[in-house]
């Protein structure tokens, strides 16, 4: 197998080193023979997490799909669920209701503490999707674990809080 390449793109202050496609089809193909179906599945949706990054966006939509039906398959994991939810939600690719079954994952999904960095996306989406609906336990898991975070603006929650009604 081919070394993979690295592309660099500035972020800021940073550089962020991002994996070539051909990198990500190359890590796909190692998961595939693997034939472990929740490290095919993550890497799926960790192709797409790269596909954000690059903004390619298209790109990003089919790993996500790839990854939610993969996620179909396997055991329940509410933290993998949302996360394919909050990736398809940030490719602009979800179908209606994501957005809702992900808040309503939130409670379970968050005692795996890598669903926190889920929230900004669901937050975002919110802002877009002001008709999603979500019990109230699923509500304040998310003001709560939102309140934890530092990087969320108090502004949005506020925001966030008001648009709930």
């Amino acid at each position: 197998m081919a070394p993979a390449t690295t592309e660099y793109l500035p972020t800021g202050n940073e550089i962020l080193s991002i994996p070539t496609l051909r990198a990500a089809d190359a890590a796909i193909e190692l998961a595939l023979a693997s034939r472990q179906g929740r490290i095919m599945q993550r890497v799926a949706r960790l192709c797409g997490e790269v596909a954000l990054v690059r903004r390619d966006t298209a790109q990003a939509a089919e790993a996500f799909e790839r990854a939610l039906q993969m996620v179909e398959g396997l055991p329940f994991d509410a933290s993998e669920t949302v996360a394919v939810y909050a990736g398809r939600l940030a490719a602009g690719s979800a179908t209606h209701g994501e957005l809702d079954a992900a808040l309503e994952l939130l409670p379970s999904a968050l005692q795996d503490g890598e669903t926190a960095w889920q929230l900004k996306r669901l937050i975002d989406a919110w802002f877009f999707q002001p008709t999603a609906r979500c019990s109230q336990e699923a509500w304040e898991s998310l003001l709560i674990a939102a309140r934890a975070r530092v990087d969320l603006p108090a502004e949005r929650l506020s925001a966030l809080i008001l648009l709930r009604g």
